[in-house]
């Protein structure tokens, strides 16, 4: 008998034909699992290793293959998550919830060190798909903004 269905898939899900919303000034960069209901923007920080942490400034979109629990003090900085690895119960999924903050998990090499420092827009709707825009415009950019929403 197999065991998969008790193991995470490491794969990037499908999520059908669905064209994503129109925005005529954002690039979509990459879809996945939504975790949240929410939009975000703010500038791109890549993370490869729990040593980076300290760069990520708060209001940033954190960016990484996978995470793990030597990141959640500076996860609570991030202002959501993007990451390439993972599940709908991995780490970073699980960190979002509970810090309220958009995700998108399975990004299929959307995260990326190149995208560090541009900006960037988390998306998740109702739908639980999450997407990943760059802004093309300094419209766009002001018109979804940072600060996270307030937590308790």
């Amino acid at each position: 008998m197999s065991l998969d269905h008790l193991t995470e898939s490491r794969r990037a899900p499908s999520f059908g034909s669905a064209p994503p919303p129109s925005r005529p000034d954002s690039r979509l960069l990459a879809v996945g699992v939504g975790v949240g209901e929410a939009t975000v923007t703010g500038a791109a920080r890549y993370v490869s290793r729990p040593e980076q942490l300290a760069l990520l400034k708060p209001g940033e979109i954190l960016m990484a293959e996978a995470t793990g629990p030597a990141w959640d003090a500076a996860l609570a900085r991030a202002a959501a998550i993007v990451v390439n690895d993972g599940g709908p119960m991995c780490h970073a999924a699980a960190m979002a919830r509970k810090l309220d903050i958009p995700a998108v998990i399975a990004a299929g090499g959307g995260a990326s060190p190149l995208w560090t420092g541009a900006t960037v827009t988390v998306a998740v709707g109702e739908d639980r798909i999450g997407r990943l825009y760059q802004e093309l415009s300094p419209a766009g950019a002001r018109e979804r903004s940072w600060p996270a929403p307030e937590r308790a």
